[in-house]
């Protein structure tokens, strides 16, 4: 009797669709040339299994007392910096210790990601930025932010939804709003792109109303921050926006990214998984497959310590 109740709850648990969670956030300085929104696909379900994981190695790895306390791409990113400025003994220790939990990350990346998913922005070709690097006006910054946030997300929205169709699933979107950097009136627009009008029934009906989240109560955005910030570092290096270093942890997450990517199925990532703003931009020529791949290659002989 206890197996049938069993065979007959898995039945209908198979009769779901499966629920995937798109976690979005930003990365870029509206001072230079590139600016990228995207994020990473998880299955929801994984959500908990996810954070109980991310705690532990923090706990392991990095000695956190808080295990929900934020261990970010700029951490590491930061720490370069410091040790650069330093010859010290501790600094050098710590940069193990950091190197060591980014090595968890990439097998995570790897077991868990399903797909992922960015705009990349050139904003000298965005005429509200310019017309705010000229005047300096505040207000046109805002309204710059906003309407950069806004193409991004209708372009990754539209292709996350078909995504969903091919996966015959449902979606959500958590966007990260830490430090309070995402302003009210464009999460009002994310919302209204996909619930006012038509839109719902007919073109977003797969995908659950976006939520706003914090960062700092929810550390699944840590693995978001992590390789966005290593998938954005080495898009920059390639455009010519960055000349640091691209070191091999760096290059072994950014790999996880581009495996995990959006493609077609001949592999064309442009207008799949990447989306370039404005439509006139040449990134497309510039981060083009090859370029993109070719980064990835060199990663294979790499030591993760190097």
């Amino acid at each position: 009797m206890a197996k049938q109740r069993t065979e007959a709850m898995e039945e209908k648990i198979e009769r779901y669709p499966q629920t995937y969670l798109l976690v979005l956030d930003e990365v870029g300085d509206w001072h230079k040339n590139l600016f990228m929104i995207g994020g990473c696909v998880f299955n929801l379900s994984c959500l908990w299994k996810i954070i109980l994981y991310l705690r532990e190695i923090k706990r392991n790895i990095l000695e956190f007392e808080d295990t929900d306390k934020e261990f970010k791409w700029s951490n590491f990113t930061c720490k370069i910096k410091e040790i650069k400025k330093s010859n010290s003994p501790t600094l050098e220790s710590e940069l193990k210790k950091y190197k060591e939990y980014l090595e968890k990350i990439v097998y995570l990346g790897e077991k868990e990601i399903f797909s992922f998913f960015c705009s990349v922005v050139e904003l000298p070709l965005v005429t509200l930025w310019r017309k705010w690097k000229d005047h300096k006006n505040e207000e046109d910054r805002k309204r710059c932010e906003i309407w950069v946030r806004e193409k991004s997300i209708q372009d990754i929205v539209q292709r996350y939804f078909k995504w969903l169709e091919e996966k015959d699933g449902l979606g959500l979107i958590l966007i990260d709003r830490t430090n309070n950097r995402i302003d009210e009136l464009y999460f009002k627009k994310v919302r209204e792109l996909i619930i006012s009008g038509d839109n719902f029934y007919h073109k977003f009906n797969r995908i659950i109303p976006p939520f706003l989240s914090d960062s700092k109560y929810l550390n699944i955005f840590d693995i978001n921050d992590i390789f966005l910030g290593a998938f954005g570092y080495v898009l920059r290096n390639l455009y010519g926006d960055s000349k640091g270093k691209i070191y091999p942890i760096t290059c072994m997450l950014y790999s996880v990214i581009l495996r995990k990517i959006n493609k077609s199925k001949d592999g064309k990532i442009w207008g799949f998984g990447l989306f370039d703003i404005p439509k006139e931009s040449k990134i497309r020529n510039c981060l083009n497959e090859e370029a993109l791949n070719s980064i990835s290659k060199n990663c294979d002989e790499m030591s993760i310590l190097d």
